[in-house]
């Protein structure tokens, strides 16, 4: 249904098959436990390592020349009893170098966990819940599960020493089958996939380092105020470093603009104003302070009025002079 991608960290990838769950790796481990179920029903658990998954699966029909490129070692799957200690045990060895690129790291299915890649090795692992009759159950470290994984891990192959361990007490057992094969029949039997292929991520491997908020920033240091005294500037804030129309110049859109639609609050001083600092006063050609906000003109007007009248006065008295004279 899609592209099932086998990513490695570099080259633009932030997960790596090797360090992170991804859809494919589901896929596979998905198959493991099914088909292990089949054999040995009190199979609980599948482990399968990043570095055996070695291709991708591109989106549409399905060659069996993909399947075995996916999984290209033939490797025999095998069961093994282990107790909860040692499932602990083995995903720490999983994870003890997140959360950079480890090929023993596992992919899983039947249980989930999380870690914290921040703690110390060997103590990373958080929580781990096995599925039993369709529920998430914590496992408990002295009881034994059954575990499902290829051959190569089941006998210690990427340094994992507890599977090493359980190899050389026999409690490890060979079931018969091949991994590809397996892979192949879950995608393709009607009990199981039937055809549709469509893995997602589940969560079934979380480290909580990740998750966790980063802290807050500092917030910013305020602007120095303008003095209170001067009433052409009552923002102290720069206008060009407001968020605006990305160019730098004040568009009237900021709240308190006094934005009336006949560009009267647009004047040339604009270009000039972005080099002032707070408290000057601004004003450009338009007589704008540094916020584009037009100085009032009730004070121009009612001057105006007067030197208008003033004149008018002057004038006529000036006729009535000449006049006298004249007569």
């Amino acid at each position: 249904m899609k592209t099932l991608e086998n990513p490695r960290l570099g080259e633009g990838s932030e997960i790596s098959v090797r360090a992170n769950e991804t859809e494919l790796g589901n896929l596979v481990t998905d198959a493991m436990l099914a088909k292990a179920k089949e054999k040995f029903p009190q199979t609980a658990i599948a482990m399968q390592n990043g570095g055996g998954i070695r291709a991708a699966i591109d989106e549409g029909e399905i060659t069996v020349g993909e399947v075995i490129s996916v999984l290209p070692f033939g490797n025999d799957p095998v069961i093994a009893e282990l107790t909860g200690q040692e499932i602990k045990d083995l995903l720490e060895h999983s994870v003890h170098n997140a959360p950079d690129e480890n090929g023993g790291f596992l992919h899983l299915a039947g249980m989930k966990y999380t870690y914290d890649s921040s703690k110390e090795v060997g103590d990373r692992v958080v929580s781990m819940e096995v599925n039993i009759n369709d529920e998430f159950v914590d496992i408990e470290l002295d009881k034994v599960y059954t575990v499902t994984t290829n051959n190569f891990t089941g006998k210690g192959g990427d340094g994992f020493e507890v599977f090493e361990k359980a190899y050389d007490e026999g409690r490890v057992k060979d079931i018969g089958e091949i991994d590809w094969e397996q892979l192949r029949d879950y995608m393709v039997e009607e009990k199981y996939l039937n055809g549709v292929v469509d893995p997602v991520l589940e969560g079934r491997i979380i480290d909580v380092a990740e998750e966790e908020p980063t802290e807050p920033t500092d917030p910013e240091e305020p602007e120095e105020p303008t003095d209170p005294g001067d009433p052409t500037n009552p923002d102290p804030t720069p206008t060009p470093e407001e968020p605006g129309n990305g160019d730098g110049i004040d568009d009237g859109s900021k709240p308190g603009n006094d934005n009336n639609g006949d560009g009267s609050d647009q004047g040339e001083g604009n270009d000039k104003d972005q080099d002032q600092t707070p408290g000057q006063d601004h004003q450009g050609d338009n007589n704008q302070n540094q916020d584009g906000k037009e100085l009032p003109k009730t004070a121009t007007n009612m001057y105006s009025f007067m030197l208008f009248g003033a004149i008018l006065l002057l004038s006529g008295g000036a006729i009535v002079v000449y006049r006298r004279i004249r007569v």
